[in-house]
């Protein structure tokens, strides 16, 4: 795994350090759990959207994605349904607050990299961090919404299914929760890169590299 989280959003590898500088915590209040009109996270990491719940070992009520399907098997259709839904629990797992916290927690890591002592560690971390969420947000790049992409490469990951990639998404969310705890510098040892583990992705990965490739990015 890299530095950042891979982040799987229309088949969008996204770097979660860059989360930080493109969000306004003003815009969306820090609450935890989020609810809106396209979908709900909650706190056994259940998704509502459009009517169906992703759950982490891949059952769904959403007929557009069946419990365990090849994505390879999928309709342009399902996989364009099922891309959006992935979206949609990406987008509600964290508030915008949250986002630039874990944002600015994987800049304190970057600043404690050369710390020779958890001590030295933990002060240079919370530094960088103070800084990174003293600084105005700025707009970033845009987050791609198409899913021409990912229904594209798709096609090419073979045996990898609906509940394997929901473990991997689920996954990944869970390993970024403690970086957007407003605590998390002093939790922090010499040494730290910010790896996420994520075995489900590295499983997924491995199945359909296209999924997890820079060059998916974006539309068409």
């Amino acid at each position: 795994m890299r530095l950042c989280s891979l982040l799987l959003t229309s088949s969008v590898v996204m770097c979660v350090a860059a989360c930080g500088a493109s969000v306004d915590p003003a815009s969306t209040p820090d609450t935890g759990a989020v609810t809106t009109d396209t979908g709900a996270v909650t706190t056994d990491g259940a998704v509502a959207s459009d009517g169906g719940v992703i759950t982490t070992d891949g059952a769904t009520t959403d007929a557009a994605k069946p419990e365990g399907q090849k994505l390879s098997a999928m309709s342009d259709s399902e996989l364009g349904a099922y891309c959006k839904s992935s979206m949609t629990t990406y987008t509600t797992a964290f508030t915008a607050a949250e986002m630039q916290r874990i944002g600015c927690a994987f800049s304190g890591i970057f600043g404690a990299k050369d710390a020779k002592t958890d001590v030295e560690a933990q002060r240079r971390c919370k530094e960088d961090y103070d800084a990174c969420l003293a600084s105005p947000s700025t707009p970033g790049e845009p987050e791609p919404t198409d899913c021409t992409n990912f229904v594209k490469s798709a096609r090419t990951c073979g045996d990898l299914t609906t509940a394997e990639l929901n473990a991997c998404l689920y996954e990944q969310l869970a390993a970024m929760k403690p970086y957007a705890a407003p605590t998390f510098c002093s939790t922090i040892k010499a040494g730290e890169k910010g790896e996420l583990s994520t075995p489900s992705c590295d499983l997924a990965e491995k199945k359909c590299p296209a999924l997890f490739s820079d060059s998916a990015a974006g539309g068409p």
